[in-house]
């Protein structure tokens, strides 16, 4: 599992534009894998760091739900002020 986290990992290093980005994680979440997703978030590139997709807010109460209600463990991710998921 290591091994696909960082291959996903090497994988965001490419995208070029947020749209790129966006794509690749709605077809994570479409997976219905919520550790994968919130993985993704936790190693947003930095060139999106502070840029809201649409949507966050739908993913990120997905993830609360996957995640915390489902897999009973705390989020390591956020909707920062601005409605950016980031790490906590």
């Amino acid at each position: 599992m290591q091994e696909e986290h960082d291959t996903l990992i090497d994988e965001e290093k490419k995208f070029e534009t947020k749209e790129d980005f966006w794509h690749a994680m709605i077809d994570l979440k479409a997976r219905g894998d919520a550790n994968e997703v919130e993985l993704f978030f936790l190693h947003r590139p930095k060139k999106f760091m502070n840029t809201k997709l649409p949507g966050e807010d739908e993913v990120m109460a997905w993830l609360k739900e996957e995640i915390e209600e489902k897999l009973g463990r705390p989020l390591m991710v956020e909707l920062n002020e601005k409605g950016i998921i980031v790490p906590k």
